[in-house]
């Protein structure tokens, strides 16, 4: 019995090895992805977003890490309460459009953002990704 628990154990430690990704892995990933992207905490409170978003808004993470999502990329505060609540509801949210400050005035982008917990269900971050439509109206 312990012998066949062991096995699995270094199944286990195996996959684990395998499948993990080092922080500046990820960071690289989050820096460099093509899409504007932002990390939040469960407060909404920036934690890291990458160059294209901040292009997009005119800001440097420097000026924004650690401030409220709310008050530097949305354009309206009931924008930002609704898209928040969707993620705290359902842990995830898909296209839903949203309204974003840019350095060019308002515009439309789908949303895409679901929650990272830890192995405890800590709350680590919810990871927004924004896509932008066609000619930045509703649809």
């Amino acid at each position: 019995m312990l012998l066949h628990e062991e096995k699995i154990r270094a199944k286990l430690d195996k996959l684990e090895a395998i499948t993990k990704v080092t922080s500046s892995e990820f960071e690289d990933y989050v820096t460099n992805h093509a899409l504007p992207m932002i990390l939040v905490d469960e407060s909404g409170h920036i934690l890291y977003w990458n160059r294209r978003l901040g292009r997009l808004i005119g800001k440097t993470l420097k000026e924004v890490k650690g401030k409220i999502a709310r008050d530097i990329i949305y354009e309206n505060v009931e924008d930002f309460e609704r898209v928040f609540q969707i993620i705290m509801d359902d842990g995830c949210i898909t296209g839903s459009e949203t309204l974003l400050k840019t350095k060019n005035g308002p515009r439309i982008f789908k949303i895409y953002s679901n929650i990272h917990r830890d192995k405890n269900g800590k709350w680590l971050n919810s990871r927004c990704v924004f896509v932008p439509t066609e000619n930045g109206l509703m649809s």
